[in-house]
């Protein structure tokens, strides 16, 4: 007889039997001479205390078997498997007999992989769990084998014998069934797998909303090194930048992040948007899409809300090393342009190594940077001090050849989890990542114009450009769970990146009517901090009830120092010159702080039906949630202005390299003098507190019908304050926005096939309200100019949130747990939709307004499928796709102003996306694969204005292969082939291409090393 739970029973445990005591060895185990007919047997704790009892049917037959699973402290249940089920009684094979492999799945009723149960084969020392995708292996003598497999939560269920060969293998599918009665110490669960790809699409299917999933065995698979790259292969998702999210062509605004439930801060200075390149996919369980709004949800996003969940603590101890190295065809081994590097580079903290010295920023802390006038009370400088403090300014003027190097990464993860007695498991979890990327771009652009009613040239520039990424994440996850009804979780992430780039542009400039030569060197420095606890609580009293609660804390920074342009024209004896009308050179210093607090308590009871038995069931829930944040942005800029007046020869000096031009002797001579050139825009601090409140309701009805509905109300206020530094009384511009919102929602699914049926059809209907809020610097009255480049934007004081009307309806099949089939539709309806649109003014400005109305609408297809039924060659053959079709269209009214359509497709969304891939996921094997293919149509990039044509931008086309292949001793060799096609970026002005680039083939090759495998074997 063996015991068996989390572990061995403590020493000292005893047992007793036909009215003798016996006490179990190290191992739990226990070996007994009784008769045939029934026995009671009672298991002793060392203090004597009573365990367990049970009755034992001994048979005729010598040699029986037992398991027996020992409850918790004050439970009284406990559950025994008889092995000689599973092919009666015989003999221990010998040490030495030959063995032979045993491969398996064991799913559920429905279908669904059952993860942690164990399968022993009986008369041998063969054990195994069943993994993130119900399957083992175990390898056990050959000849007659009986196999039994046990599950907390499902009924225990031996097996039939069969035989085991030496020369093949044998492959066995086991479906286990709910335990009929709560059993003490286990509670009936749904499996769920940590990363799997059958678990998400699980949750899939047994979610009430319109979801997308993408699984981190899909990410690992497909090669994809952050969560932007990832979700270009979701349904009806397009990456705009490498790291801006478009749901169902609906622009940036129109999407909300959530990291574990809960809001997230933006780094960048004029998006609340989140750059979905910051998280590393070593650090995520999965990805999922929530594109139907719900009561539980924020309201605040028009495409969906893109849900990243961090990873927990392990079921097996796991240690995992791994390194890549990638080459590109376009810019590994290449020469580029940047500045010189400074400490810190390499761990993407470079910002401090470029920051202002220390001298200079205390002295223009309070004070500008500006001659000091005679008037009483002025503040600012002597000449002389400005000739001082101009020439402590280091001077990284000029760009110097770099060759680009190959792409780097490196990863670490660790962690296990430890059991307490019978109930308690404690575990953590660690990773780290850092990464390093070149990226060298040689293009031309052409910038046109309209002259009698015709596109004519105005500026035509060769761009070089070259940058050079780092990031370094870092994460950490204390977890303790108690016998699957308490959850506690504490995770702390870091993620950082330094982007260094340089930029040179030569062509002919209209203004000056000749050739100029542009240079920038810019490094920005992102940071997201996120310090967050979860709970999650069974309760007691009612089935299926509990409490969710989350506390977050977020700082989102983002740091651009001395970023340095110069301008420089041809000079009438050769060379170039640096322009000295409107000071041809800029320095540029900015810091983003983003505060963000998030905090929320969900309650679901349930109010009529029971756990199981009964077609129907009515659940209620409800919650309630506190955002805040707190945004401060603080930019200076300064400029160098000449001061040699009309001395013949005087400015000789600007016929030369920048370096040279900005010598220190030439500043301390008083040929350049440093000054304020600070925007009175240029700093704002803004606030928002959202709260919010719902209601909801669940219910299940016979014929397979289940839906939920509910209401939901959010009291958001909004504040931006734009002030002018160093200003007696500061001017301010200050902008309001209040609101409080009612937002309905609800869903329905029918589920066409029984409720046990192993191949579900499911038919899903939701509709619901959401609101869309201005950006902070949209409300501001303020003028600025985007310290992320571009040109003059104006905010609108007088916005009004916009209001959203989505419908969705889908069909999902789902043939298998890890394949599905679906189709689906939907319609969006806008009521006052933010839009940006061009003023009529001598700059052009940008601003956002409410146009009159807009709708989008479309279709979505999604597809993965196995080539093979269970057993054949083609089997490991998985084919997936899905394509989105959509159109949209915007009515901008009388406040089109100056762009040239006042009726257009939304900014950003692009009619098409297509991904499809092929691969290769063999159930056991060494060798995986994944062939994958993605594309979107054009969308407009820049709104067309005074009757120029809208700027399309055209995606590249991307093929990429990547493979896997299993090692001896846990390692791992993985190679990526990508941008196979090499298709390029296409920007058009109507039918004139503006500009092309492609960023070239890049092949990788990684090695890891990781102990998880033999962990989840023993």
């Amino acid at each position: 007889m063996a015991f068996d739970g989390a572990g061995p029973p403590p020493a000292g445990t005893r047992a007793q039997v036909a009215g003798a005591e016996h006490v179990l060895d190290a191992d739990g185990a226990l070996t007994l001479d009784l008769p045939p007919g029934t026995h009671t047997l009672t298991v002793l704790r060392p203090d004597g205390r009573p365990w367990a009892t049970v009755a034992l049917a001994l048979g005729e037959a010598p040699g029986a078997e037992a398991l027996l699973r020992l409850p918790a402290e004050g439970e009284g249940a406990a559950l025994v498997l008889d092995l000689a089920a599973a092919g009666g009684p015989g003999p221990t094979a010998p040490a030495g007999a030959a063995r032979g492999l045993v491969r398996g799945v064991v799913r559920d009723e429905q279908g669904r992989p059952v993860e942690g149960a164990q399968v022993f084969a009986r008369g041998a020392a063969a054990e195994a769990r069943t993994d993130a995708e119900g399957r083992f292996t175990l390898e056990a003598p050959v000849g007659p084998l009986g196999l039994a497999v046990l599950r907390p939560g499902f009924a225990a269920r031996p097996l039939p014998p069969a035989e085991l060969r030496p020369d093949a293998p044998l492959d066995v599918e086991v479906t286990l069934v709910e335990a009929g009665l709560s059993l003490g110490a286990y509670t009936v669960t749904a499996p769920r797998i940590e990363g799997g790809t059958a678990a998400l699409l699980d949750e899939r299917q047994q979610g009430a909303q319109v979801v997308d999933t993408l699984s981190a065995e899909e990410m690992r698979r497909r090669g994809d090194s952050s969560a932007a790259s990832a979700l270009r292969r979701v349904t009806g998702i397009t990456v705009v930048g490498g790291r801006y999210v478009y749901v169902r062509g609906l622009g940036e605004r129109y999407s909300a992040t959530l990291l574990n439930g809960s809001a997230i801060p933006s780094p960048e200075p004029e998006r609340r948007v989140v750059p979905l390149d910051l998280f590393p996919t070593a650090l995520l369980e999965g990805v999922v899409v929530q594109k139907t709004a719900s009561p539980d949800m924020p309201a605040e996003f028009g495409g969906g809300v893109v849900q990243l969940r961090t990873r927990g603590i392990p079921d097996a101890p796991l240690l995992r090393v791994g390194v890549t190295g990638s080459w590109n065809s376009v810019t590994t081994g290449q020469t580029g342009l940047l500045t010189a590097p400074v400490a810190g580079d390499a761990w993407a903290k470079g910002a401090a190594g470029r920051g202002l010295p220390a001298a200079f920023a205390q002295a223009i802390d309070d004070t500008p940077l500006v001659v000091m006038s005679a008037l009483p009370g002025a503040e600012g400088f002597s000449p002389e001090q400005l000739a001082a403090l101009g020439a402590s300014l280091p001077n990284r003027w000029g760009l110097r050849e770099t060759v680009a190097g190959p792409d780097r990464s490196a990863t670490l993860e660790g962690g296990r989890g430890f059991r307490i007695g019978q109930q308690l498991e404690v575990g953590g979890l660690a990773g780290l990542v850092w990464r390093e990327g070149w990226q060298r771009a040689d293009y031309r652009e052409v910038f046109y114009r309209q002259n009698s009613g015709a596109l004519e040239i105005q500026n035509d520039f060769q761009f070089l450009d070259l940058t050079r990424r780092v990031q370094v994440g870092g994460m950490a996850v204390a977890q303790a769970r108690w016998a699957d009804t308490q959850d506690l979780r504490a995770t702390a992430l870091l993620t950082r990146d330094g982007e260094d780039t340089g930029r040179r542009y030569i062509g002919y400039y209209d203004e000056v009517g000749a050739d100029i030569r542009g240079e920038r060197s810019q490094y920005v420095q992102r940071e997201l901090i996120i310090l967050q606890a979860t709970g999650e609580h069974r309760l007691p009293w009612a089935w299926d009830s509990a409490v969710r609660w989350r506390l977050t804390r977020s700082l989102a920074d983002r740091e651009e120092p001395d970023r340095r342009d110069i301008l420089m024209e041809r000079a009438s004896g050769g060379g170039w010159r640096m322009r000295n009308q409107g000071g041809g050179n800029g320095l540029f210093y900015s810091e983003l702080a983003d505060l963000g607090k998030d905090r929320g308590v969900d309650l679901t009871v349930p109010l009529l039906g029971r756990p199981q038995g009964e077609p129907w069931a009515v659940a209620l829930s409800g919650g309630a949630s506190r955002t805040y944040r707190d945004r401060e942005v603080d930019t200076r800029r300064f400029a160098y202005t000449v001061q040699t007046g009309g001395e013949a020869g005087a400015t000789d000096f600007l016929a030369a390299e920048p370096a040279q031009i900005f010598d220190r002797q030439n500043i301390l001579d008083g040929r350049l003098r440093i000054g304020e050139s600070t925007t009175a825009t240029d700093n704002y601090w803004a606030v928002q507190e959202l709260q919010a409140a719902y209601g909801a309701l669940a219910l299940t009805l016979p014929w397979g019908l289940s839906g939920t509905g509910g209401l939901r109300r959010e009291d958001s206020g909004q504040q931006v304050t734009t002030y002018q530094l160093f200003t007696p009384e500061p001017v301010e511009e200050i902008a309001t926005l209040v609101e409080v919102d009612w937002l309905p929602s609800g869903s329905l699914t029918w589920r066409i096939t029984p409720a046990d049926a192993a191949r579900p059809l499911l038919l899903r209907a939701g509709a619901g309200q959401t609101v869309n809020r201005p950006d902070f610097r949209e409300l501001s009255p303020a003028v600025y100019n985007d310290v992320t480049g571009g040109r003059e934007v104006v905010g609108n004081p007088d916005l009004e949130r916009a209001r959203l009307l989505h419908r969705d309806l889908r069909l999902e099949w789902y043939p298998s747990p890890d394949e599905l089939l679906s189709a689906g539709v939907f319609d969006k309806r806008f009521e006052d939709p933010i839009e940006s649109t061009i003023v009529v003014s001598a700059n052009s400005r940008v601003s956002a307004i409410n146009a009159v109305g807009a709708r989008s609408a479309g279709l979505e297809l999604e597809l993965r499928k196995r080539l093979g039924p269970p057993g054949h060659a083609l089997e490991p053959l998985v084919a997936s796709g899905n394509f989105a079709w959509i159109q949209s269209e915007v009515d901008l009214g009388a406040a089109a102003a100056a762009s040239t359509r006042a009726q257009r497709p939304l900014q950003g969304q692009s009619p098409t996306t297509v991904n499809a891939g092929l691969g290769w996921e063999p159930p056991e094997g060494r060798l995986a694969g994944a062939l994958s293919y993605n594309a979107a149509g054009p969308r407009i990039a820049q709104v067309g204005e005074g009757g120029m044509p809208d700027v399309y931008a055209t995606p590249p086309r991307q093929l990429d292969l990547a493979a896997a292949l299993d090692l001896p001793a846990g390692f791992q060799l993985s190679a990526r082939a990508q941008n196979l096609l090499d298709s390029p970026e296409v920007l058009r002005v109507g039918d004139r291409v503006a500009r092309s680039w492609s960023a070239g083939r890049t092949y990788t090759l990684g090695l890891r090393w990781g102990l998880e495998a033999e962990a989840a074997e023993r």
